[in-house]
């Protein structure tokens, strides 16, 4: 889903993927991180990294900083992101995932 996203970026500019960027953009609005600095405080730990290599099957050193988060996002398209957050609640609502958090 989050594959989906056209990236805007160059080419030769990119080090994280943007599911990376997005998902650790998403985590950070989960764990309530008030700033870009918090993110990469909180999650630029052995835990952080490891998950990322769970998930995205990579061998990132770091995750993306807090800047470069921001970054990708004044690039990406707003309509991409609310479809994609769309579809993510479309999927929860699917699965009920919401009516447990009445």
């Amino acid at each position: 889903m989050l594959s989906s996203v056209s990236d805007p970026r160059h080419k030769s500019y990119i080090t994280y993927t943007q599911e990376e960027i997005l998902f650790f953009r998403i985590l950070s609005y989960c764990y309530h991180f008030k700033s870009m600095r918090e993110i990469t405080r909180e999650l630029n730990n052995d835990h952080g990294i490891q998950t990322s290599r769970l998930l995205f099957g990579d061998e990132l050193e770091e995750v993306p900083h807090g800047d470069t988060i921001n970054s990708y996002l004044e690039e990406v398209s707003i309509d991409q992101l609310r479809h994609i957050l769309r579809e993510m609640l479309r999927e929860l609502m699917k699965k009920n995932f919401l009516m447990d958090l009445k």
